[in-house]
């Protein structure tokens, strides 16, 4: 399964900028300029993506013995 992510805001080694991010079977395919996105792909506007970042909560943390 394939999708296409795309914002203006999209955080990169090299910044912030514009960009499709491709994702392919759950993975992160490559993040190209934000035009190279097919018609089928998910806009997110002005929304920050963060390719790569996983937010997971760890509930042994939050939990006081």
């Amino acid at each position: 399964m394939s999708v296409v992510l795309r914002s203006r805001r999209v955080v990169t080694p090299e910044g912030v900028r514009p960009a499709a991010i491709h994702v392919v079977d759950g993975r992160i395919a490559r993040v190209a300029e934000w035009a190279d996105a097919p018609g089928g792909a998910r806009d997110f506007g002005e929304l920050a993506i963060l390719p790569g970042i996983v937010a997971k909560s760890c509930r042994s943390m939050t939990r006081s013995a």
